[in-house]
């Protein structure tokens, strides 16, 4: 039988040898006798409430009663004892329901925010999952700050001991206790790194370790002068290439200037000549007297094809070949005397000059039967259209000796290789022209049919490569050369096949120290190889 509550003495009665009595004094229950272990500790609490409270010291037993009071931890004490402050007991602010007259507590159902009030306001808090039934809720209304009240007729409820957790603050009042929280122990100062910090981290280069420095400083010292100074064991190779082409220079820093781009263009020579061994090429490279001279200095000083603005083709002066009759399969006009000695046109953008006087003395051939040398220094200086060393036109040179009714030969009017006023002269005329005729644009079959019915024809080509620059025989074709970079102007003699690759025969103006005897093989029928039927032309006599 279970012990009752004496409200007077406050204290359970001693209806057995195992009921728990109080003491008021001490505030503790001791079970008398029948106690075992330390003083205000029972095993067994009044009213059977399992494990009883007991000490005051012990966090987590909030005993209740009805008349407002409880004992065991400060933190357990309820508005009796004045515990307005402490949190997790009901009694601090944030804790405080509609029943203590705080409406504006967010986390309360008396704040705007938690709706309308209702019964459930009222209502205390239910017990947590897994507690006895001594773990009630405490009493539903309490006046602020009033009196214990009169004793109830039923015992309160007492919870075993157990540890509380506080209350989960609601609101920015969780938020900011979160936060500050986080400012006393130091965690959450510190922004975590961005995605952009993370990328300049992983882009930052590591420093090389100091034991590899002098690794380093070994590998690049030797590297630097190399570049600055020629390669001794290229000495007598250098001179005698001097002597060959009777090149001399503006002192020493000049000489070693043009020593260092020989000495590329001889590497770069070898190493094609190399893959050209192993069946890489169809053509051989050799250094000559361009080999002091890079690729951008050839075209700037000895190319000078410039079409002019506006060029298009007119259906008078268009070429129709004669499709009845078959062509040969090849021709060579060298052989029947068409063809005059190749010449060198030096540093002078002169090309179209020497292409145009190369058409004109086939066709002077043609109709007198005799060879003779053309001067391209009257077209230089002449043709105003054109620009001289500057660059021009082949179509611009055949109007120019049409209208002026001649040219005059290279004996009368040698050639100097610079721009000089016009000194044509009628006594020392050679050839006259009735017109010209151009080839339909990037047909090779109708070039074919002008150079084997007509006799050399003038055309174009990009000669801007350094293995045009260096070429020696065989085929030419380099899939690198440009059809619609078309700036130098050379001349069709002939066309034909070698080992078993078609071909035509292409006369340069860069002296016979140059590629074949001053001859390139081009490669024909490959997709109009550098372009060379784009640019096609010769006159009429």
């Amino acid at each position: 039988m279970s012990p009752r509550w004496d409200s007077e003495t406050r204290a359970c009665p001693q209806s057995s040898r195992t009921s728990p009595r109080w003491d008021a004094r001490t505030r503790t229950v001791s079970l008398g006798a029948a106690s075992l272990g330390q003083e205000g500790v029972p095993r067994a609490g009044c009213w059977g409430g399992g494990t009883s409270w007991g000490q005051e010291n012990i966090p987590g037993t909030d005993r209740r009663t009805s008349q407002g009071w409880t004992g065991g931890h400060p933190r357990d004490r309820r508005r009796s004892w004045g515990q307005k402050d402490i949190p997790g007991t009901g009694e601090g602010p944030w804790d405080r329901r509609t029943s203590q007259g705080q409406e504006k507590v967010p986390g309360t159902r008396g704040h705007p925010r938690d709706g309308p009030e209702d019964s459930r306001a009222q209502e205390p808090p239910q017990p947590r999952a897994g507690a006895g039934a001594d773990s009630a809720a405490p009493a539903a209304s309490r006046g602020a700050g009033a009196a214990p009240s009169s004793p109830s007729p039923s015992p309160p409820s007492l919870q075993p001991i157990q540890t509380r957790r506080l209350p989960k603050f609601s609101g920015c009042l969780q938020t900011s206790s979160i936060r500050e929280h986080k400012k006393r122990s130091g965690r959450g100062s510190r922004k975590a790194p961005s995605r952009r910090s993370h990328r300049r981290l992983r882009a930052r280069p590591q420093a090389v370790p100091r034991m590899w420095w002098p690794v380093l400083l070994a590998l690049l010292v030797p590297a630097a002068p190399a570049q600055l100074h020629p390669e001794q064991e290229l000495d007598a190779q250098w001179e005698l290439w001097k002597k060959t082409h009777r090149k001399q220079y503006n002192g020493q820093a000049d000489e070693v200037t043009r020593r260092l781009i020989w000495e590329k263009n001889l590497k770069y020579i070898n190493t094609h000549n190399l893959e050209h061994s192993l069946g890489l090429h169809t053509f051989e490279l050799a250094m000559n007297h361009l080999g002091d001279m890079t690729s951008e200095e050839v075209v700037r000083t000895m190319t000078g094809l410039k079409v002019p603005r506006g060029h298009q083709r007119h259906n008078e002066t268009l070429f129709v070949p004669d499709w009845s009759e078959r062509a040969p399969a090849a021709m060579d006009w060298r052989k029947k005397g068409y063809v005059t000695p190749v010449k060198n046109q030096g540093q002078c953008g002169s090309c179209w000059a020497f292409s145009s006087v190369g058409a004109l003395e086939g066709q002077l051939k043609r109709k007198t039967g005799k060879l003779l040398s053309l001067s391209p220094q009257n077209l230089v200086d002449c043709v105003a259209n054109n620009d001289g060393c500057g660059g021009g036109y082949m179509t611009n040179a055949f109007e120019y000796v049409r209208q002026n009714r001649g040219i005059d030969s290279e004996d009368s009017y040698p050639y100097i290789g610079q721009d000089e006023s016009c000194m044509y002269s009628p006594t020392g005329k050679a050839a006259k022209c009735r017109g010209y005729r151009e080839i339909p644009e990037g047909n090779e079959k109708a070039l074919k049919r002008a150079v084997a019915r007509i006799g050399p024809i003038s055309v174009g080509i990009d000669a801007s490569l350094p293995s045009f620059q260096f070429y020696s025989r065989g085929v030419y074709y380099d899939e690198s050369c440009n059809a619609e970079n078309i700036n130098h102007a050379v001349l069709a003699v002939g066309y034909g096949a070698q080992k078993g690759t078609k071909h035509w025969i292409i006369k340069n103006s860069w002296g016979e120290e140059w590629g074949n005897k001053g001859y390139v093989l081009l490669a024909r029928n490959m997709n109009n190889a550098c372009g060379v039927a784009n640019l096609a032309s010769f006159p009429k006599m």
